[in-house]
């Protein structure tokens, strides 16, 4: 969501257009009109999320392959750092890396 700064300078543009620059501004309109464009630049977002949650329903390999990348992120991120601190790397099991990958695509995209 935008923030209610944003979305007022969003509003504060209607005052600039060229058949309506002459008007007065309202500030308690800008403020309405704000409100409403905050609740608008939502929907993109949850759409997105839908769009990509429907695909992975309907493809499980596009699924996967987002589980593979993101599995490699976190083998790549950590292959060293947990070593050089004396730790085990979860992430060399792909079991780990699996698990871990589907957890966070699960609070990304579902809901």
């Amino acid at each position: 969501m935008i923030s209610i700064e944003q979305a007022l300078g969003l509003a504060g543009q209607i005052w600039c257009q060229p058949t309506t620059r002459d008007k007065i501004m309202d500030p308690e309109l800008a403020f309405a009109f704000a409100e409403i464009l905050q609740q608008f630049s939502v929907i993109p977002v949850n759409k997105a999320r839908h769009t990509i949650l429907e695909a992975f329903k309907e493809d499980p390999s596009f699924k996967q392959t987002y589980v593979d990348n993101v599995a490699m992120c976190l083998y790549d991120m950590f292959e060293n750092k947990l070593t050089l601190l004396g730790f085990k790397n979860p992430f060399i099991d792909k079991n780990n890396r699996d698990a871990a990958a589907y957890a966070i695509l699960s609070r990304i995209f579902e809901e």
